[in-house]
């Protein structure tokens, strides 16, 4: 399994990052990823993961 990871302090920041990288996952043809899962920060930030995967050709 790959796990691409987000996490940040700055939740806004985390988020437009994470936005961005949905849409560039979701527009690769040769790239699938799950659902993002959120996971608990501490301080507020943002801390989450995506499963990533070849496409089947």
């Amino acid at each position: 399994m790959v796990q691409l990871r987000v996490m940040t302090d700055d939740r806004v920041l985390g988020e437009r990052v994470l936005e961005l990288l949905q849409q560039a996952l979701e527009d690769s043809a040769g790239l699938v990823a799950s659902e993002p899962t959120r996971l608990t920060h501490r301080s507020g930030g943002l801390r989450v993961v995506l499963d990533v995967q070849p496409a089947r050709e």
